[in-house]
């Protein structure tokens, strides 16, 4: 917590910041291979998936709250 003893609260904000960077570069990567795929059949996979997955306003909300970094 960042209301705990004076002087840790940097490195505690610190830590948690380096946290979810790392989050956001780790989801960066993993979707950036998932939209450069050279393969026609896993690009057709994946395109389905993604049909499927857009109909579903659950899943829809989840990849909101995930690419705004809530999750």
């Amino acid at each position: 917590s960042y209301f705990s003893a004076p002087g840790n609260q940097l490195q505690e904000y610190a830590h948690d910041r380096r946290s979810a960077a790392k989050q956001v570069l780790e989801r960066t990567d993993r979707l950036t291979r998932l939209a450069t795929l050279r393969s026609p059949t896993l690009r057709w996979g994946r395109d389905r998936l993604l049909q499927a997955a857009g109909r579903s306003s659950l899943v829809r909300k989840s990849i909101a709250k995930m690419l705004a970094g809530f999750s």
